[in-house]
């Protein structure tokens, strides 16, 4: 034990020692206090920390991904879903068109089954 420390013990009283103590309960309840009450704000503290350290390589992946280096990136990706969907509301419209042309055979055809209905039920 460093000497200048075993005559603080030593000179030390059984009082002043429970004062100490004291003290130092204090502090630690007022220590684990103010984190109890502030728990919520120091993990969004601790979170905000945790994004700021990976924010330059999260901006890094970003910036590969949006620079056109004549790779796959993401401008050339949303490119290629804008024309596939450009695509597909062109097949859509087509498909539309069909459909009504098909209802209105399917109407056509309905009507002239009904005339021919008419008319067997006429000459009965």
């Amino acid at each position: 034990m460093p000497p200048g420390l075993q005559e603080f013990f030593e000179a030390l009283s059984a009082w002043a020692l429970l004062l100490w103590i004291g003290f130092g309960l204090g502090v630690l309840a007022l220590v684990c206090s103010w984190f109890s009450k502030n728990w919520k704000n120091l993990k969004r503290l601790f979170a905000l920390v945790d994004a700021l350290i990976g924010l330059p390589e999260f901006m890094e992946r970003i910036r590969h991904q949006v620079e056109n280096d004549h790779d796959t990136n993401l401008r050339d990706e949303v490119t290629q879903i804008l024309d596939l969907a450009n695509d597909t509301a062109s097949k859509v419209a087509e498909l539309a068109d069909r459909q009504e042309r098909h209802e209105r055979k399917s109407v056509a055809t309905l009507q002239r089954l009904g005339a021919i209905e008419d008319h067997i039920k006429e000459n009965r």
